[in-house]
């Protein structure tokens, strides 16, 4: 009986972990930064209803940014934490003068702020193997 409970416990447990830590398919996350409700890979720093900061963690690893949409508004400074996690990776963004070398285990902070709006493309530029050409991501800047 009390492997039982034991048994159950860890089920449970594993349920909440994984579950609330999943961020979708793959390739196709977004994040938004969020006052009520952050994201583990996006969350906005707010003073007075307004945010001050829009901070995101991104993740570089096996040909893909994690989320590899992100939405900021403009004018508003964006703060990216951005880890590699298998190899040596780039981020390149090129219409905010952005281009930063990402070691593995390491994190990259990129700050910047968005004066114009529209969508615009971010890429790897270390060259990381067969499917370098594919990882790429866009950031959409809104009034």
């Amino acid at each position: 009986m009390r492997l039982l409970s034991v048994l159950a416990l860890l089920v449970f447990s594993g349920m909440l972990l994984f579950g609330c830590t999943s961020s979708g398919p793959t390739g196709g996350a977004t994040a938004t930064p969020s006052e009520s409700s952050p994201t583990p890979q996006g969350t906005a720093i707010a003073t007075g209803g307004t945010p001050s900061v829009q901070e995101f963690r991104i993740t570089a690893q096996s040909w893909e940014f994690t989320p590899s949409t992100i939405t900021v508004k403009k004018g508003i400074p964006v703060k990216l934490t951005i880890e590699s996690i298998d190899v040596q990776h780039g981020f390149a963004l090129p219409d905010f003068g952005v281009s930063k070398q990402l070691n593995p285990g390491e994190k990259t902070v990129v700050e910047f702020t968005p004066g114009k709006s529209g969508e615009f493309s971010f890429f790897c530029n270390v060259f990381c193997g067969e499917g370098h050409r594919d990882m790429k991501g866009t950031l959409v800047v809104t009034d």
